[in-house]
């Protein structure tokens, strides 16, 4: 291969190669051309699914295998067969006539999910939907587009679940495209599916546009107020990340009050809101861990889905409006105690530690953020870990800690956040980190200015105007301290204090 690459341009590799496949057998040439359109590899239990046990038999495909491997076509690496070189690719794969190559992957892809059992589907369902995705123009059907519909909803959930939201949004949207112009009438469950996963995922891509046009047709085509519940809630995340707060809030209120939670319009009332903090601390701290980990679980439905929403009203609110959010924690707290826990109650139980150290009771709101932290591993509530360390890293736990350790924890948040497609709490905590770790000394100077710069770079791609608007200012602090000094404990106590000054700023 090396001496052919010095002598010749890669088109005259490519003919020369497939000058020299053409001279091998047409089953050996079958399976080879039938490979490529996979890719550079392929797994031979996944080749087994797609040869046409008409055309080659098992037998026969092994022993093409094997001729193929001895032609220096392909090497095997355990279970995996792999071309030698991307140019012996591209040369199998330019022998399938250009307008037929579609097809080609059509046919590979539906058999390849057509074949495998049921407990292998999730392992080929992405290597099936991109194949037939391929070739979709083909699919004429109405019942098979709607089987590739559903395919392409799997591949996009999983996807999801992998934390790889443009790919997720590119089988989510082909899966959409796929479906005919009256499918809310004839498949509505698969077309509500979709649209909202869909909207989930752009939310996370950032695209807010897109966003907007997914959710009206789902807010025109839900039949019921439940089956436009998830649209509701990713409008509040949008707005929200959008640093549309009051229009974010009012949804959320109505919601809430349309499942028959809404919140008590006592709250408001100074006298009333902290007679109701100083019963449900008296509840709360009375309690050992074991004590409240096994209070019961919550069943009732409105119930949790309005805990949800509280969950993104207090999210909403936390910064800019925190006389709703204080009342909000307030009714999250009562409606745990009365109906049981759930994984929202985590949330709650981190706000209320926060309202208790805007109280400056720092013993009551570190025995509640323990409770809080506690009932995550019991509920296995990871999806909540970022907006827990940023109440409670962020309020009493960073008082006992030292600072390094709260910047960690920030940065851990962070990660966390973005696996978990929350990115709007992911970047927060990142800013967070940025704030802890310009005090705690614990990364250099010259390193944090690069990961702010690299934090506020996805701040704006993913639109989080908000989270941007907080962190930029750290930017300037850092070439100010690094400007005056590389040693951050050589500042006088006054000096800090006007750095400090001028964050809060």
């Amino acid at each position: 291969m090396r001496s052919i690459e010095a002598e010749l341009s890669p088109d005259e590799t490519i003919r020369t190669l497939s000058n020299r496949i053409l001279q091998l057998s047409e089953k050996l040439q079958y399976v080879i051309k039938l490979i490529s359109c996979v890719g550079s590899s392929c797994i031979e239990s996944t080749i087994a699914l797609f040869i046409d046990e008409m055309k080659v038999t098992r037998d026969e495909l092994l022993s093409c295998l094997d001729l193929a491997i001895h032609e220096r076509l392909l090497i095997k690496e355990g279970p995996i067969y792999r071309f030698t070189h991307d140019q012996i690719q591209s040369a199998t794969y330019s022998l399938i006539p250009e307008d037929e190559r579609c097809l080609w992957h059509l046919k590979v892809g539906l058999a390849i999910w057509t074949n495998v059992p049921d407990r292998r589907k999730d392992d080929v369902v992405f290597v099936s939907a991109d194949q037939i995705n391929r070739g979709i123009e083909f699919i004429k059907l109405e019942d098979l587009r709607k089987k590739v519909a559903m395919l392409n909803l799997r591949a996009g959930q999983k996807a999801m679940s992998l934390s790889t939201f443009s790919s997720a949004a590119s089988y989510l949207s082909t899966g959409i495209k796929l479906l005919n112009q009256n499918c809310w009438e004839k498949n509505y469950d698969l077309s509500l599916h979709l649209h909202n996963f869909y909207s989930e995922v752009q939310y996370c891509n950032g695209n807010f546009r897109e966003v907007g046009q997914v959710t009206g047709v789902v807010l025109k085509e839900g039949k019921s107020f439940y089956d436009k519940l998830r649209v509701y809630r990713i409008i509040m995340k949008t707005l929200n990340s959008d640093n549309k707060l009051n229009e974010a809030v009012n949804i959320g209120i109505d919601v809430v009050a349309r499942l028959g939670k809404e919140l008590p319009s006592h709250y408001s009332e100074p006298s009333v809101f902290l007679a109701n903090v100083n019963n449900i601390k008296e509840k709360i701290v009375s309690m050992t861990v074991d004590d409240f980990l096994k209070i019961k679980p919550m069943e009732d439905s409105d119930t949790l889905i309005a805990m949800n929403f509280l969950g993104e009203l207090a999210l909403t609110t936390c910064f800019s409006k925190q006389d709703i959010c204080a009342n909000v924690t307030c009714h999250m707290m009562q409606l745990t105690l009365d109906y049981g826990v759930c994984k929202e109650s985590v949330l709650c139980l981190a706000n209320y530690s926060a309202v208790l150290f805007g109280f400056g009771d720092i013993k009551g709101s570190s025995i509640v953020g323990d409770f809080a932290f506690k009932l995550l591993d019991k509920l296995d509530a990871r999806e909540f870990l970022p907006q827990l360390s940023i109440v409670c890293w962020g309020g009493a736990l960073s008082t006992r800690e030292p600072l390094k350790m709260v910047s960690e924890n920030f940065l851990h948040a962070y990660k966390v956040g973005m696996q978990m497609g929350d990115i709007h709490s992911a970047l927060l905590s990142a800013h967070f980190y940025c704030e802890s770790s310009i005090f705690s000394g614990g990364v250099e100077l010259e390193i944090l200015e690069r990961e702010i710069d690299m934090f506020e770079k996805q701040m704006v791609d993913y639109k989080q105007e908000f989270n941007w608007n907080l962190t930029v200012s750290l930017e300037r602090i850092v070439h100010i301290l690094i400007y005056c000094s590389s040693d951050l404990s050589q500042h006088s106590s006054e000096f800090l204090v006007g750095v400090k000054e001028l964050m809060d700023d």
